[in-house]
């Protein structure tokens, strides 16, 4: 678990180890365009956070397709490519914040998206058919119009619920499971190492990083 002056530190520490990675290398290819907002009236209220597009998967092409449209973009001169066309329609606005869980002291994951169109905001199982989320990793969940969850369990694993900074709607994971996990897989990393506390921070961090990007394209 993290204190909020910790979650502070490891974001912008997090956020400054990404802008001197070199351009192409993959912690700033995965972690690009993340920015450190704080609130602008009141203290340990901070948040990170980024807009990406993302696309609406079409049935014929779900197989297929599990990328975002900026990767597409970076491989239009990819002859493999070449013959995807992306309808405006399938164009989607992803705002993605990285928040402060001051109940389970972890990292939160929210998010919404939005046709980049019309500025509509999609229903969860639109949501849930987008490039966003990685193909089958959502599949054996019970969807209702507002969360998702596993058969039998205690809490939904994606919930809508209001931003804890900006009090506006969105779509985010459930964080009660996150601390065993990091907190494991740090120890795992840290067997054979001796890290200062800010190389902790960034690690927990990273990790955090690499468990939501099990399930969603980051």
């Amino acid at each position: 678990m993290l204190t909020r002056a910790q979650f502070d530190a490891a974001c912008k520490a997090l956020i400054h180890k990404q802008s001197q990675a070199p351009s192409k290398s993959v912690a700033a290819f995965l972690l690009r365009g993340w920015c450190w907002h704080e609130h602008p009236h009141y203290p340990n209220f901070g948040y990170m956070s980024r807009t990406v597009n993302v696309l609406r998967r079409l049935d014929n092409l779900a197989a297929t397709v599990d990328e975002s449209i900026d990767d597409v973009v970076s491989e239009e001169s990819d002859p493999s490519t070449a013959n995807m066309t992306v309808g405006p329609d399938q164009i989607l606005t992803c705002e993605q914040h990285v928040v402060f869980s001051a109940t389970f002291r972890v990292p939160a994951f929210y998010f919404t998206v939005h046709s980049a169109t019309s500025g509509a905001p999609l229903s969860l199982p639109e949501v849930l058919q987008s490039t966003l989320f990685k193909i089958g990793t959502m599949d054996g969940f019970e969807v209702t119009p507002y969360a998702a969850s596993l058969p039998a369990s205690a809490f939904p694993v994606l919930s809508h619920g209001d931003h804890p900074t900006l009090n506006v709607p969105c779509w985010y994971f459930h964080p009660c499971e996150t601390a065993s996990v990091i907190d494991e897989l740090v120890r795992e990393a840290q067997k054979d190492d001796d890290w200062d506390e800010q190389t902790i921070l960034i690690r927990w961090l990273e990790l955090w990083f690499m468990v939501v990007s099990s399930v969603v394209n980051l």
